[in-house]
């Protein structure tokens, strides 16, 4: 029987005569385990042409699931590893390494995933099927500017996988994207009211023009310049929506950037090493340094 099915896995469709011998049994015996397997429920179907008979199955077909050659399943068990802790990650690393070798179930026991919030790890599963079926979601949310819950029904456009989870939607509000973090949000279920369409330019630019998660609707230029050695540390932590060109001496980074204070922030502490190329950025620079300095009473 496993034989059948290992056959079946790899080719669709079988004359009887080649799947007995691919089986290793007697013609008769396969017909038999085959009308075994249909009285089962399982998919075959069966044509005659005569004096041949033919067996299939549907087009990517597989019992109990997804069929992953060993390359594939190797690249999944990376991603796994990559991922939060949750029970579903739990659920697959338990199928995928049940096949795997005792070097590399002992090599995953010194991995140390990512970490994320109950509240991600709860509702993130929700939030990626609303994305596929394009269902809104209706949510408790206690934004971190005013600390006070609020209730929306949003549909989601984008998600930015964390920790912390952002993802973008539109907020009935402000009328308007906003982005929103997962982390936020106190409750959350499905919503049976429609849901809204926004012209996927707009949420791409958003996207693009976003740091971090962090949009405030308008975009400034950017510019600063931070010198070597700290230049290669910089190059490879800049936060999402920056990017860097190596030059003479250190590493430029500019864009056009609606995420101006995250941008700010990460300047401030890189300190001596980076200076400010743009008006806008170093002028809020000199604001979050001069107001540090204050609070340690060194102004």
């Amino acid at each position: 029987m496993a034989a059948i099915l290992l056959a079946f896995s790899k080719t669709p469709t079988w004359s009887q005569a080649e799947l007995a011998r691919r089986a290793g049994v007697e013609p008769r015996a396969l017909r038999r385990h085959l009308d075994s397997l249909v009285l089962a429920g399982w998919p075959l179907e069966r044509e005659e042409d005569h004096p041949h008979a033919y067996w299939s199955v549907p087009k990517n077909w597989f019992p109990a699931g997804l069929l992953l050659e060993p390359e594939a399943a190797a690249a999944l068990l990376h991603i796994l590893v990559r991922t939060p802790p949750g029970p579903e990650r739990t659920q697959l690393l338990k199928h995928v390494t049940s096949v795997a070798s005792p070097s590399l179930k002992d090599a995953l026991e010194r991995v140390i995933p990512p970490r994320s919030s109950p509240v991600e790890e709860q509702y993130l599963p929700l939030v990626l099927d609303a994305v596929a079926e394009r269902a809104p979601l209706r949510m408790r949310y206690v934004p971190a500017s005013s600390g006070m819950q609020t209730e929306r029904t949003i549909p989601v456009h984008r998600v930015l996988v964390g920790p912390p989870t952002r993802f973008i939607a539109w907020c009935h509000t402000q009328a308007a994207l906003r982005w929103f973090r997962l982390d936020y949000v106190s409750t959350m279920s499905r919503s049976v009211d429609p849901f809204r369409d926004v012209d996927e330019g707009q949420v791409e630019d958003m996207v693009d023009a976003s740091v971090g998660g962090f949009h405030t609707g308008v975009r400034v230029r950017v510019a600063f310049f931070v010198h070597q050695p700290d230049a290669r540390w910089v190059a490879s932590n800049l936060p999402d929506g920056l990017l860097g060109t190596p030059v003479d001496g250190g590493l430029l980074v500019e864009a056009a950037t609606a995420g101006l204070l995250p941008v700010a922030r990460f300047v401030v502490g890189l300190g001596a090493a980076a200076e400010c190329r743009s008006e806008e950025l170093a002028a809020l620079v000199r604001q979050l340094a001069e107001g540090a300095l204050r609070a340690t009473g060194q102004s």
